[in-house]
């Protein structure tokens, strides 16, 4: 699901070669009843296994100075969208007893790097311990539920975000790797997470996610494990 309409199209097009079936659905996830919807349809396709919730907007400006609709919009879509998700995605796989979800939050949810990013960092926050949350309230039924928190990405959101503001600017000399990552390292990340448990034993992840902490310290993205006691972050 997604708002741009356009390239969701063209995503579902070039997939429809593939194995299995893609589908392309446009939706408001601030519109509670369009998201409901939405699950509607596609509890009735088939099953949900795993769910990637990647929708966010930004939202620069200082606490004074931005504007009381960009801050609705931002909590909307950062908060009330992602709560308006795993309250279906929860519900259908708590039921099912498996089931997989990432959650994609931001490094402003960690730390807060510059200013005039607030409201954004903010919402991201109030994203990770909706994470937290779900991780608790679904772990017992078998099903998992992590967040990745990534640094700049090459996206249209971080060129917007180097125009708006001259910090941003600063985004690979902040990083050793003196470079940005990329869409497909997140893609990357996410599977990792989907895929988790048909490769690592329990006490084999606690040794990775040691060794996760020094890769991450080279690369732009953080890595959280909620479902477990171990949390990793840059």
């Amino acid at each position: 699901m997604g708002r741009e309409e356009e390239a969701g199209t063209l995503l579902e097009n070039s997939l429809a070669s593939a194995s299995g079936k893609c589908l392309y659905r446009c939706v408001d996830i601030t519109n509670y009843e369009a998201v409901e919807r939405e699950y509607k349809f596609i509890f009735n396709e088939g099953e949900l296994s795993y769910a990637f919730n990647n929708a966010g907007v930004s939202a620069g400006g200082s606490l004074i100075d931005i504007e009381a609709n960009m801050v609705r919009k931002c909590f909307n879509t950062n908060v009330f969208g992602l709560w308006a998700n795993l309250h279906f995605q929860l519900s259908y796989m708590i039921h099912a007893k498996k089931g997989v979800i990432v959650n994609n939050h931001s490094i402003h949810a960690l730390r807060l790097l510059f200013p005039d990013v607030g409201i954004y960092a903010s919402s991201k926050a109030a994203g990770v311990m909706l994470t937290k949350a779900a991780a608790l309230e679904a772990g017992s039924a078998g099903v998992r539920v992590n967040g990745i928190s990534p640094g700049p990405i090459d996206t249209e959101m971080y060129q917007r975000s180097i125009i708006d503001n001259s910090d941003a600017n600063a985004w690979p000399s902040r990083i050793p790797l003196n470079r940005i990552g990329t869409v497909d390292e997140v893609a990357e990340t996410v599977m990792f997470y989907f895929l988790l448990r048909q490769h690592l034993s329990m006490d084999r992840l606690l040794e990775l996610m040691a060794e996760l902490r020094v890769i991450e310290f080279f690369h732009p993205i953080s890595i959280q494990v909620h479902h477990t006691k171990c949390k990793i972050i840059s």
